[in-house]
């Protein structure tokens, strides 16, 4: 679970020529007892600056380390954690000789310390082991490659990024009693230069800003407050957790999307309650034949329910009601109709509804190169395609929301 850090509890550690951050202070503490780190915040609240200020006190206070220093690619990780673990390195008055101009590995205090773009050196990164992990800016990374890399750490990963994404993997991490977590901003770092914190203050929407056409809500939110994103193209802005189901509703009907492989086949229980919405997950699994879905459903006690299918492919729902289960085809209709008439609900997903609260945190409007909502021939906006697809929970809720309406012609 997520730490609330009291920094004044580490004000004795101060080092000489650098004052420990909140962050530095973080990592080292969790960092001596060996456990999980992940460092949330805005930017330049100096989370890089302060993992680099905890290792390179740790390089030179311990031996026999060997410590992978990770990005997306070299270039970036080149700009970024190398350069700052080299002014860190200079700072504390060790050795510079071993920094060069194409990133190469370093070994101190017989400590080994090697820089890895992961998408550049794909072998090198999943290959090798270490002791230490730290991923730098990792909101980028592929969780099976990020789960390999950790596998492969003995003794401690840290993760540092900014909340640029709707829905990640590594905020489930919150939740996981191996790791420890802390959010920062910009106030929190005494060294971030005052032109790039101007930059950063300027996003905030104040009258001041607003009149100078520099105000940003989503860079605000995200950079400076250290929030996670939820953009100004993101359909659904809001919706909430239930754990026990309602009653008395106004009606009950199942959604269901057909996939195999690449795409999965989806079964929601949606209730309408008043206003609110109720969204619950039957299953949502790949490899399912017409047999898999039928036994599914008749184990789950629903065959006598009415589920509203996909249309294709058209044999689908027959042999489901060969099977005994109460299916029918939908009307396809337009994919922006059935999201704006969810939007009409106060909308409830239940907690375990995973992939659910996954494509609703997903789901966003296209836009242009210019910044424009893109909009089809018939003047309605278009949801953006995410590669794999995110939107089978999203369908199945749409083909029951449309069935009902079309029968009751409300």
């Amino acid at each position: 679970m997520s730490l609330n850090f009291d920094i004044s509890a580490f004000e004795k550690n101060k080092v000489r020529v650098l004052h420990d951050t909140k962050n530095s202070a973080f990592v080292e503490y969790f960092l001596a007892k060996g456990i999980n780190i992940k460092l949330e915040g805005g930017s330049r609240s100096g989370k890089t600056f302060g993992i680099a200020i905890a290792l390179c006190k740790w390089v030179r206070d311990n031996t026999g380390y060997t410590i992978t220093i990770a990005r997306d690619t070299r270039e970036n990780l080149k700009n970024s954690a190398y350069a700052t673990f080299k002014t860190v390195w200079t700072l504390m008055g060790l050795p510079t000789k071993h920094f060069t101009k194409n990133i190469s590995d370093i070994q101190y205090n017989d400590n080994l310390i090697r820089f890895v773009g992961v998408n550049d050196d794909p072998d090198k990164a999943l290959g090798a082991e270490q002791d230490i992990l730290w991923g730098n800016e990792w909101i980028t990374a592929n969780r099976s490659v990020s789960d390999q890399m950790e596998q492969r750490t003995s003794y401690c990963v840290i993760f540092d990024y900014n909340p640029s994404e709707v829905s990640h993997w590594l905020y489930d991490l919150d939740y996981s009693q191996y790791w420890r977590s802390l959010k920062t901003t910009l106030l929190d770092n005494p060294y971030v230069p005052e032109k790039h914190k101007r930059k950063i203050l300027s996003y905030e929407p104040t009258a001041e800003n607003i009149l100078a056409n520099c105000a940003n809500k989503y860079m605000w939110e995200v950079y400076g407050l250290g929030n996670r994103a939820v953009g100004e193209d993101s359909i659904f802005k809001d919706f909430k957790l239930y754990t026990d189901e309602p009653t008395e509703c106004d009606w009950e009907l199942l959604g269901g999307d057909f996939g195999y492989t690449t795409d999965p086949s989806v079964l929601l229980w949606v209730k309408k309650k008043g206003d609110e919405l109720y969204i619950r997950q039957v299953f949502y699994e790949h490899g399912f034949l017409n047999a898999d879905i039928a036994r599914k459903i008749k184990a789950e006690g629903l065959e006598n329910e009415r589920s509203i299918w996909d249309s294709q492919p058209p044999q689908n729902v027959v042999e489901l009601r060969l099977l005994d289960v109460d299916a029918v085809k939908a009307k396809k209709g337009w994919v922006f109709v059935r999201l704006e008439k969810m939007k009409q609900f106060k909308l409830f997903i239940h907690v375990d509804s995973l992939e659910t609260q996954d494509e609703f945190r997903s789901a966003k409007w296209m836009k242009d190169k210019e910044g424009n909502y893109k909009r089809n021939s018939y003047g309605h906006f278009i949801m953006k395609e995410e590669h794999p697809k995110k939107d089978h929970c999203l369908d199945a809720i749409g083909y029951a929301l449309s069935y009902f309406y079309d029968m009751t012609g409300l």
